[in-house]
């Protein structure tokens, strides 16, 4: 199997585990940030190696990472109406950009395997990984580092 770059905002704890997954792997990633670093608890840390926007929001910094770094993203999907998610829809299908989510709620069987063909399918170079916090969606960050590894 081969090894994606992997990018994500950083915004949330299924981000964060997408880069730790990459750097555990040592799989190139990268991505946009708030101006600042400036995420929902404390500045991000200089490991994660993110560019930084103009803007100290996040609908800036979502829009590069899907529509101008990656081919495609992964939404780790806990509540289509927490507004990351419906923030990163929408903005997936106005850039007409593959989007495949993953529903933390369902069972794992066969969403793994699925995502894996989903992914290879595509023709995939550099994927966007996008996810809830773990004060909203407890494990939101164990099932998205599983999910990647």
């Amino acid at each position: 199997p081969r090894t994606l770059p992997i990018i994500s905002g950083g915004q949330t704890d299924g981000d964060r585990a997408a880069r730790d997954c990459a750097i555990s792997l040592t799989i190139e990633h990268g991505g946009w940030c708030p101006r600042e670093r400036v995420v929902q608890d404390d500045p991000l840390p200089d490991r994660y190696l993110l560019k930084e926007t103009q803007s100290p929001g996040y609908s800036q910094r979502a829009r590069l990472d899907i529509g101008e770094v990656a081919d495609a993203t992964l939404l780790v999907n806990c509540d289509p109406h927490a507004l990351v998610e419906e923030l990163t829809q929408r903005l997936a299908n106005k850039l007409i950009k593959p989007l495949i989510l993953f529903g933390i709620e369902q069972p794992w069987s066969g969403q793994i395997e699925s995502t894996q063909a989903w992914l290879h399918t595509k023709l995939i170079r550099v994927l966007n990984v996008s996810g809830s916090i773990e004060e909203l969606h407890t494990g939101i960050y164990a099932v998205t580092l599983k999910d990647l590894d």
